[in-house]
């Protein structure tokens, strides 16, 4: 048997090993294009829960002068919101 291909009746082990290292590459290239998927719908969500905040804090600030006596219900309610908006996010980047 020479050094580096030993017959085991299938492929040379150098195959083999050349085979199981190009399908770890290729497995390692995907987890990467994932995790840069990941990474932009992350970032994409992030700006439209920040617009959509400002939306609530602009409807919580004109409820507010339409009906002071709401104030406290008003802004229980943008917090809410905005900590379900972090709440997804922190969801989605745990994929």
């Amino acid at each position: 048997m020479s050094g580096l291909v030993e017959w085991t009746g299938e492929a040379p082990v150098s195959w083999r090993v050349a085979r199981q290292q190009k399908i770890q590459r290729q497995a390692l290239a995907h987890t990467v294009e994932l995790a840069e998927a990941l990474v932009q719908g992350v970032a994409q969500v992030g700006v439209q829960a920040t617009v959509a905040m400002t939306g609530v804090e602009m409807t919580r600030r004109r409820a507010e002068e339409l009906a002071p006596d709401g104030a406290p219900l008003y802004a229980l309610i943008a917090a809410a919101t905005g900590t379900g908006m972090a709440n997804v996010i922190n969801r989605l980047s745990r994929i």
